[in-house]
């Protein structure tokens, strides 16, 4: 259970750098942070569990898709019609 609920937080913290930093980034910076997320995934792999590693995506998964939509949500209300 625990193993999860670490693999999610990762995943959160991790999703929602990437997406921030990944939004209009320059190539090194996208680089970058691509090869620290591949990194992290490589080491829980290593270290953690299954569980662990499906938690981690579904936290990116989730975290991503919120910060999309939060991002989304601000533009439909601040947009001029």
């Amino acid at each position: 259970m625990l193993a999860a609920f670490g693999g999610l937080g990762i995943g959160l913290v991790w999703g929602w750098v990437a997406v921030h930093l990944l939004r209009g980034a320059r190539r090194a910076r996208a680089l970058r942070t691509l090869i620290g997320l591949a990194l992290q995934v490589a080491l829980l792999r290593w270290l953690g569990t299954p569980l662990m590693l499906a938690s981690l995506f579904a936290g990116l998964l989730a975290s991503g898709m919120t910060y999309w939509v939060w991002q989304y949500s601000l533009a439909q209300r601040f947009r001029e019609d």
